[in-house]
């Protein structure tokens, strides 16, 4: 059985729990003789009193001129920079005066562009001061000859320069108008010469797309498509310079220099565009950008948000890496973030409206209630409505009651509409008595984890209308109408439009066709699978369907309230280990060894390499940990504790803010899929081990006392939805204070 701990994350062997029993009375506990990977340690923060942090944003959405196949396709990046800029002045203590935004035709020229960079960003710029450059639009390659525009010929190894496409291009042919790469080097020279403590550049684009759109969303860039250009002798003799993982600069370049960039895929994948909680279009980067900078501390480094940003972006879109180049252990910006604060404020206008200041951005959603607290509360006592009879602003350690309830009844990007519950107003509160209160969430409600499905192209109206009973009947599915945008998942007879499957030739998919076989695809162009034709087919199509609700759904379980009493934290750690000749089985751990990250900070792990894991509590109560496994398949296995495992000890790490590593037998040795791959801890501050609760054939067998008791919390039962192929909404809400979460993410390659 693959994904026991017994198999890789996989459990390492295939051992009877007979042999793990006598393995766990025999052996030591190996962390005694392992030396703790070095904990990150983050430069002291600096309070920037007379820095100043200046930023130019720059979106462009309209190119398209009526020319069809040589124009640039409009995207929708006003709201990247719209929703950047107010994280900035929120977030940031950036000044809106010190926030250039470019988002006009006449703003986005190749000149504009350049000409504000200078004035804007150069020219002002004075030593100690913060810069932030981002550019939202269409990426491109041009070739790197001697042409008026470009300032460095034969530097490319590959004969193309990489470069942003501004609103006056020419064609996708002519990149006369492209701001090259080398021309946004020489930029960023100029800015550091005026010692700035901090450039950071953000570029949600894609330099070697393709000329599809991926499925459904669009896609930000493309590769070059004419004529293969000429390589430069000087490039072929050394003097051209590798691509860094993003494609924009030179390997290591940005370390070299001293700035950070943060690009939104690799040189060699697609950069697409992502439609947030609230029907807003957007570049995925900088969705995830937003969120995370959104949760970001005056310790907070660029590694931590990159972290962040790879967890959300993974939750959305898996064919998506992005990229982190430069110093990343360099705190965020010099530091300058302000400390998330533990409540929301909230607005009430002339006419009543209860506004709570923050949105989908800040994970919020509808039907989430909040208890709302008098203005200038510190300390929140989690008492009912009926009970306010204190007074004070609760300095004194017991707490403030709230003044009333309220729920999410409409939902925006950065901000939600609150309706007064109904006990409030039978109380005699009003809208005005809780202008400028503070809100605290007290029961957070998930969304509905059903798939939005849409059919296409079906050769005749009797097979899709066979098709479209099958997805009424599935509980985790929705049935939509193809001719919409909103849809996760679309079945296609054959072969999808813009389908991401380089393994599929002209001959298979025609064969394919006749077969009658159905591929299922996701919004983002990538295959989920695809249903042979034969009896099976409803079967197969509805495992896929309920396979890929299930893991989209736990992927995006997140919960980082700065209210909850725990606070874990999660890493892989890769280890050497002895293997017993006879059985290939683990003797024991021999060293940690060095983590294998690529230049654009992607962790990956090769076929038959051995990891551990390492939880870290950093909040005020013990945390029980359940520790998931989530692959590039959509399968979702245990990892610790494991319901097959006996109990060698409790899943309870403590609140000490140290790094404990998982009990032998706990090694995982990295198997297929290859591709992405998740652990995802969910810990909450009462005994609870979720381990049986996604996979049905542990959930056939009767749990412990423990398991039975967690599969009655509210968190259970969301778990055990999912797991059952029921939608979320039917599960209760779940306390934000009770539970946190945690994700490793790494890639796994096949054995080099």
């Amino acid at each position: 059985m693959r994904r026991s701990p017994v198999t890789r994350s996989k459990l390492y062997g295939c051992w009877s729990l007979a042999a793990i029993c006598c393995l766990l009375l025999s052996f030591p506990n190996p962390q005694s003789a392992i030396r703790n990977p070095q904990s990150k340690n983050p430069q002291s923060v600096v309070a920037a009193t007379t820095a100043v942090r200046r930023a130019l944003l720059v979106g462009i959405s309209k190119y398209q001129r009526g020319r069809g196949g040589m124009d640039w396709d409009d995207l929708n990046s006003e709201p990247d920079v719209d929703s950047l800029r107010e994280v900035l002045i929120a977030r940031f203590q950036f000044r809106a005066e010190d926030i250039k935004v470019l988002k006009s035709g006449a703003e986005t020229t190749h000149r504009a562009i350049v000409e504000t960079f200078r004035r804007f960003l150069v020219e002002q710029t004075k030593p100690g001061d913060i810069a932030y450059f981002h550019y939202s639009g269409h990426g491109g390659q041009v070739p790197d000859t001697d042409v008026p525009g470009n300032p460095s010929v034969g530097d490319e190894l590959d004969g193309l320069d990489e470069g942003l496409i501004p609103s006056d291009y020419v064609s996708k042919d002519d990149g006369s108008k492209t701001i090259r790469d080398d021309e946004l080097g020489i930029l960023l020279d100029e800015l550091k010469r005026r010692q700035p403590a901090n450039v950071t550049v953000s570029v949600d684009s894609c330099f070697s797309g393709t000329v599809t759109r991926s499925g459904r969303f669009k896609v930000r860039g493309q590769r070059w498509t004419g004529a293969s250009p000429r390589v430069s002798a000087t490039a072929t003799r050394g003097g051209g310079a590798e691509e860094s993982a993003g494609g924009f600069l030179s390997r290591g370049e940005a370390a070299a220099k001293g700035y950070v960039v943060i690009s939104a895929t690799r040189h060699d994948e697609l950069a697409s565009e992502y439609e947030d909680e609230h029907g807003t279009v957007r570049g995925l980067l900088s969705y995830a950008l937003v969120k995370a900078l959104s949760e970001a501390t005056p310790e907070t480094t660029y590694r931590d948000i990159f972290e962040r940003i790879n967890e959300e972006m993974s939750a959305d879109n898996g064919e998506q890496n992005p990229q982190l180049e430069g110093d990343l252990d360099k705190v965020l910006l010099s530091g300058v973030a302000l400390a998330p604060q533990s409540y929301f404020p909230v607005v009430v206008n002339s006419d009543g409206d209860i506004t709570l200041q923050a949105g989908a951005l800040q994970g919020m959603t509808e039907g989430s209630r909040f208890a709302l607290f008098p203005p200038g509360t510190r300390s929140f006592a989690p008492a009912t409505p009926q009970t306010r009879a204190a007074t004070g602003d609760g300095s004194d350690g017991k707490g403030v009651a709230p003044l009333a309830e309220a729920v999410i009844v409409r939902l925006g990007s950065t901000t939600a509409a609150l309706k007064l519950s109904d006990e409030a107003v039978a109380g005699g509160i009003k809208p005005e008595h809780v202008h400028t209160a503070r809100a605290v969430e007290t029961l957070h409600r998930y969304g509905d984890n059903r798939l939005r499905v849409a059919l296409h192209g079906f050769a005749t109206h009797a097979r899709a209308d066979e098709l479209a009973r099958l997805l009424r009947a599935l509980p985790l599915v929705r049935h939509v109408s193809a001719a919409g945008d909103a849809w996760d998942v679309r079945l296609c007879e054959g072969r999808c439009p813009d389908e991401k499957n380089e393994k599929k030739t002209a001959a298979t998919v025609a064969a394919v066709v006749e077969a009658g076989a159905v591929v299922l695809q996701r919004e983002d162009g990538s295959v989920v699978a695809t249903a042979t034709s034969g009896a099976r087919q409803p079967e197969e199509i509805k495992n896929a369907l309920e396979g890929e609700a299930r893991w989209r759904f736990i992927n995006a379980l997140v919960n980082r309230n700065p209210h909850s009493k725990i606070r874990i934290e999660m890493r892989v750690v890769a280890v050497e280990v002895e293997l017993d000749k006879a059985s290939g089985l683990v003797n024991k751990i021999l060293r940690d060894k060095e983590l294998r990250q690529t230049d654009g900070g992607r962790l990956e792990f090769s076929e038959g390499e051995h990891v551990m894991v390492e939880l870290r509590n950093t909040g005020a109560s013990d945390a029980f940990v359940t520790v998931l496994d989530l692959q590039n398949d959509g399968s979702i296995n245990p990892l610790w504790p494991h319901p097959e495992v006996p109990k060698a000890q409790e899943n309870k790490i403590p609140a000490d803010r140290r790094w404990h590593r998982l009990p032998w037998p706990f090694v995982f040795r990295i198997e297929k899929p290859y591709g992405r791959e998740i652990y995802k801890a969910i810990a909450t501050d009462a005994p609870a081990d979720f381990s049986p609760l996604l996979d049905k054939k542990f959930l056939r067998r009767s749990m412990d006392a423990a398991q039975q008791k967690a599969a009655a919390t509210p968190l259970g039962q969301l778990l055990q939805a999912a797991a059952d192929g029921q939608p979320s909404t039917r599960a209760a809400g779940v306390n934000p204070s009770d539970w946190a979460t945690a994700n490793a993410i790494f890639f796994v390659k096949p054995h080099p």
